[in-house]
């Protein structure tokens, strides 16, 4: 291959990453986290814009700064536990933007709302539960008043 800096070369060599493995299967329900970090700042932690958790699958996510996708382990790295992005290099603006993009799979997607369902119905139940107890207790207190 020539010389990757004579102006009349003919060849181009394209390096394309196309980023981590997915989840098997189809995606069910991908989170997006959006960070305004101060300049200097090399980990991404806590709550983004929304207030919501930074918490990825350090297998299945996607940095991204100023729109520009970042190379995993050359650009950034994650906490085993998926609480914090630390980047190789420092944000260098305050008005850079890091974005964090994070999938579960529809089976994963499709656990977390069997588990929402099961927290509602209990919640439900425990309702239920207390409405009984407070109607006894005004039924008590009319019973003693008389």
């Amino acid at each position: 291959m020539g010389n990757y800096y004579e102006v009349c070369d003919n060849e181009i060599e394209l390096c394309i990453s196309t980023g981590p493995a997915g989840p098997k299967g189809g995606v069910g329900k991908i989170t997006q986290f959006i960070f305004y970090p101060v300049a200097g700042t090399t980990e991404i932690t806590g709550t983004d814009k929304s207030g919501t958790l930074l918490e990825v699958d350090p297998d299945g996510c996607l940095v991204a700064l100023n729109g520009v996708m970042l190379e995993p382990a050359a650009d950034y790295s994650i906490a085993a536990d998926g609480l914090t992005v630390t980047l190789s290099e420092a944000i260098v603006n305050a008005s850079d933007v890091l974005t964090v993009q994070t999938w579960k799979s529809n089976e994963e997607a499709s656990n977390d709302l069997l588990d929402l369902k099961l927290i509602v119905e209990e919640n439900t139940a425990a309702i239920a539960r207390n409405t009984e107890a407070i109607a006894a207790l005004q039924d008590q207190i009319r019973s003693s008043n008389e």
